[in-house]
């Protein structure tokens, strides 16, 4: 469930790298509507990739598919979404993650409404807010469970926030140290 700014080796991470993953897994639930994956033995990983550091392709390499093989997670990321928006890659801080992308041979994209052709609206919003490529512009996940995907299931009476201060004990032989947040 490694998200682009994972594989491009960014240096800051965020909340939004569990959102992706989080987003990982709701996309593979939405295959078990029987309408979008027919048989169980179909379902798979989102992004089953087979490599996860895209940019030292092998020397040997002639065309610019052979740069970017299939089986390439950040192919895979980038196929199922589409050409990426200046937007998408203004997280990037390296010069060379973001000529390797926009080097990409894309194809058209389906959307994710075909891949998953029974699952809602609702449904296909969130999916779409929780992969969005740039983490900056990803939806948090307080935004994803206040998003209208749950609004059935949700009970604001019965949801509390915690505002106060939370003490963190070191559960290592000899450490003392605590830390409030």
């Amino acid at each position: 469930y490694r998200p682009p700014e994972v594989i491009l080796e960014e240096k800051v991470y965020s909340s939004s790298v569990d959102v992706w993953g989080a987003g990982c897994i709701f996309g593979e639930l939405l295959q078990t509507i029987k309408e979008n994956v027919k048989y169980y033995q179909m379902r798979k990983p989102l992004f089953p990739g087979k490599s996860c550091i895209p940019l030292s392709p092998s020397k040997k390499t002639k065309t610019a598919n052979e740069s970017h093989p299939r089986k390439d997670q950040l192919n895979l990321i980038l196929q199922f979404q589409g050409p990426p928006t200046y937007a998408d890659l203004a997280f990037i801080t390296n010069p060379e993650a973001v000529s390797y992308i926009k080097s990409y041979p894309y194809k058209e994209n389906q959307g994710i409404s075909s891949i998953f052709p029974k699952a809602n609206s609702e449904a296909i919003d969130l999916l779409k807010k929780m992969l969005t490529t740039n983490p900056y512009f990803r939806i948090t996940a307080k935004e994803a469970l206040e998003h209208k995907y749950f609004s059935s299931v949700k009970d604001n009476k019965l949801e509390v926030e915690y505002s106060g201060n939370l003490k963190l004990i070191s559960d290592e032989p000899g450490d003392l140290r605590t830390v409030t947040l």
